[in-house]
């Protein structure tokens, strides 16, 4: 019997210091690992700004968590035992549930992580570490979180990080108003702080990005000016805020930065950093410097709490919509799992049949050759085959439909009888 677990470390109990470290390990490589780990049969890993989670169908749940438990805990120096927590079967698939619904999410509502979670169910598919059982598992997920969305409120109004980012860059200027920013970065999190910062009636918008394409296309859809990744100080030296989502593995802006843009004094009014990166793009060494402010996704809790407040009537439904999918699955899955029951009971009944009539056969017959014997053989599980064909699809097919009456009288024609 196969059984799911799942391992998660999350952004609701390690701050986002540690969870990078998490998360930078190459996924490739780790399901790799996770694949060879004892009983596991297939394995996923989600891995977000916010999150990193890994699951598994495993033969041994228990042998299973123990050794998973074992490799996380190898993973980064300073990892403890309470940066991770297992979920069993049911828990895992509704956990899952929860996060393509963006129920989970710091930002609750926020739509991407619905686009991660497929991420993550294809990379798996390729990579050939997700089979029938996980599939079944991120299908219904990614389902779910699509029916959530259209039932409910819980993604109304472009919930994001980086509108959360505005938030609480105008919460903490008192209004961004006449205010120039620079974005940092040109790609899907950088779109989101910039169509959030558009009704902010600032006064510029800088937009600056290794690729210097990228950063006019999206300067040209805010009315903004492009800048190229040299000229970064000058136009620094001009920033209200800087809000930096990049998806570099590494620091784009340090202290150094900072002098080349305002001399060693540092800026002489107040400078806003706000750092939504995966890894953090923004060096700590900036605070050295005097009217510096850095945030980092940490500091968006706040925020998150006051967007899940507005959001508590929607998520209760989005609950609801949840556990009764769920409820749905597992009634479904229950009508497969006997169905499936019946057609073992069913082929192994024949199966008995056949074996039995095949040895008196050969009984009776005298000088029959290992040759003669197999071509007997063979046509008698070819014959069992095509005969069971259409039985074991019409079981099948009741089980979908909800037709138990089917499945209770093939059990009663046939004598089967369960243990």
């Amino acid at each position: 019997m196969i059984g799911v677990i799942s391992a998660h470390i999350t952004h609701r109990w390690v701050d986002i210091k540690k969870l990078e470290l998490y998360a930078a390990k190459e996924a490739r490589s780790l399901l790799s690992s996770i694949k060879d780990l004892d009983s596991v049969c297939e394995c996923a890993l989600l891995k977000t700004c916010n999150r990193v989670e890994i699951y598994v169908a495993t033969t041994n749940p228990e042998r299973t968590k123990a050794a998973l438990e074992a490799m996380i805990l190898n993973f980064v120096e300073g990892s403890e035992r309470n940066h991770v927590q297992f979920l069993s079967s049911t828990g895992s698939v509704r956990h899952l549930a929860r996060v393509t619904s963006g129920l989970d999410s710091m930002i609750v509502g926020e739509d991407q992580i619905l686009a991660q979670v497929k991420e993550a169910y294809e990379f798996g598919i390729k990579e050939g570490t997700i089979g029938k059982t996980l599939g079944e598992v991120f299908r219904k997920a990614i389902s779910i979180g699509k029916k959530v969305r259209t039932e409910t409120g819980v993604n109304k109004g472009g919930v994001s990080i980086g509108s959360a980012a505005v938030e609480l860059a105008n919460g903490l200027l008192s209004s961004l108003q006449n205010r120039t920013i620079l974005v940092v970065g040109a790609g899907e999190v950088s779109r989101l702080v910039a169509r959030s910062l558009a009704s902010h009636n600032v006064k510029a918008i800088f937009v600056a990005n290794r690729t210097y394409d990228a950063a006019e296309q999206l300067a040209a859809e805010l009315g903004g000016e492009a800048v190229h990744f040299d000229r970064l100080p000058e136009r620094l030296r001009m920033s209200d805020v800087v809000i930096c989502g990049t998806s570099a593995p590494h620091v784009v802006i340090d202290k150094s930065d900072l002098v080349r843009a305002f001399g060693p004094a540092g800026p002489a009014t107040p400078l806003l950093m706000i750092d939504i990166s995966n890894p953090r793009n923004i060096s700590e060494d900036v605070l050295e410097l005097p009217n510096v402010q850095l945030h980092d996704m940490d500091g968006l809790k706040e925020v998150a709490e006051r967007n899940e407040e507005r959001r508590k009537n929607e998520i209760e439904r989005a609950e609801k919509t949840i556990d009764s999918e769920l409820e749905l699955m597992k009634s479904r899955f229950e009508e497969r799992r006997d169905s499936e029951e019946t057609v073992r009971l069913l082929h192994t009944y024949v199966g008995r049949i056949r074996e039995s009539e095949y040895a008196k056969a050969v009984n009776k017959l005298n000088g029959v050759d290992e040759r003669q014997k197999k071509v007997m053989y063979d046509m008698l599980m070819s014959v069992t085959k095509k005969i069971l064909a259409e039985p074991t699809e019409s079981l099948k097919e009741a089980s979908k439909n909800g037709e138990q009456e089917l499945i209770d009288a093939t059990e009663k024609l046939f004598k089967l009888r369960r243990r």
